[in-house]
């Protein structure tokens, strides 16, 4: 059940996070507010992102598999579900050449926004055990 709970709410944050991004994109190419919207099909795309998403969250945090096979699985759901639910939906790029460049345009933005997160993370955990607990002195 706390794992149900877990899968609900990033995928609620998600789903805000990314349909908010798409919504200002969208404003930032119209220039102005009038039909500034997102139809319905393409709310429930970036649902279905946001919870593949949300489970690639939830499996990179899991301590059993190794690092590397968790990593990669992270991958292949983040980017399969981007490109997809939200990019071949669109129907932007009828050209194979065109739909490749975006899935390396992808995957180039998933390992720089992934290595900046290992890198930050990897930082902030070795400040925490360089930090020294405290000792007792007067010891029995």
């Amino acid at each position: 059940m706390k794992w149900m709970m877990k899968l609900a709410r990033q995928t609620c944050c998600v789903y805000t996070v990314s349909a908010m991004l798409f919504l200002l994109l969208n404003l930032a190419i119209k220039g102005s507010l009038s039909n500034t919207y997102i139809n319905a099909r393409s709310f429930l795309l970036v649902f279905v992102f946001a919870l593949f998403f949300a489970l690639a969250n939830l499996i990179y945090t899991l301590p059993k598999p190794s690092h590397g096979l968790r990593l990669a699985l992270h991958f292949v759901m983040v980017v399969g579900s981007l490109y997809l639910f939200l990019y071949l939906p669109s129907g932007a790029g009828t050209a194979t050449s065109g739909q490749m460049l975006i899935l390396l345009l992808i995957t180039l933005l998933y390992w720089l926004f992934m290595g900046v997160y290992l890198a930050l993370t990897r930082t902030i955990r070795t400040q925490k055990t360089q930090k020294n607990e405290y000792q007792s002195v007067f010891k029995k």
